[in-house]
């Protein structure tokens, strides 16, 4: 099983458009993982799915769920993670549309 370093997690952050820190990625890697989280030479390990969770969690960060409300959702399993995106980027496709009604009757 491949591990991958901070640094991956990282770049895999930015690849997908969400940005990220060290700091955010360790910080979120203690809230949902604890100890879970391999460490070698006291640096953190992390497995594929391990990165996917840290990615969701950074872009539900990003949309405004705290950090209590996080932790539930990890407890919860993954289909938790995954449909509180879909209500939030309901909830965004909403706000878009609501913007572009606005647009067109003010131009």
């Amino acid at each position: 099983m491949r591990l991958f370093t901070s640094s991956d997690a990282i770049g895999r952050l930015y690849q997908d458009g969400v940005g990220g820190s060290r700091e955010r990625v360790e910080d979120l890697s203690d809230l949902l993982f604890g100890s879970n989280v391999r460490r070698q030479g006291g640096h953190r390990r992390f497995t594929e799915e391990q990165l996917r969770i840290v990615r969701a969690a950074a872009v539900l960060r990003n949309l405004g769920v705290g950090v209590e409300e996080l932790r539930e959702l990890v407890e919860g399993g993954g289909e938790d993670i995954a449909r509180e995106l879909r209500a939030r980027i309901a909830l965004l496709d909403e706000s878009v549309e609501a913007l572009r009604g606005l647009k067109l009757r003010t131009a």
